[in-house]
């Protein structure tokens, strides 16, 4: 099913800011080791504004991009995509600071 959405989208994707908060994206992230922080973590390779685009460039672009195809990916490693709405990054935001700000307060009441 993926190759057949893949086959469709020969032409060049739209991408959109990863970070735009205004728009609806579909993010594809890459599930590896970072050395500069010295752990695992999922990193932005690319965002779109529609899963079809995410999922060809997934199934399309994978295999050439991973290090698999270099002979060096790590069997934990893997492609995942994510949907993410307008104002999600906002209300991640204020979620954890709100939850710090309860923190902070709840330690301040002991002794």
């Amino acid at each position: 099913m993926l190759q057949s959405r893949a086959a469709a989208y020969t032409q060049p994707m739209a991408l959109v800011d990863p970070d735009d908060d205004s728009l609806t994206r579909y993010v594809a992230r890459y599930y590896s080791y970072d050395p500069d922080r010295r752990e695992r973590r999922h990193v932005v390779e690319a965002a779109f504004d529609n899963e079809e685009e995410m999922l060809a460039w997934i199934e399309e672009g994978a295999t050439a991009r991973s290090p698999e195809a270099a002979g060096t990916r790590e069997a934990i490693e893997h492609y995942t995509g994510l949907y993410l709405e307008p104002g999600d990054n906002q209300r991640a935001r204020e979620k954890r600071w709100a939850l710090k700000a309860a923190t902070r307060s709840h330690r301040a009441e002991w002794p």
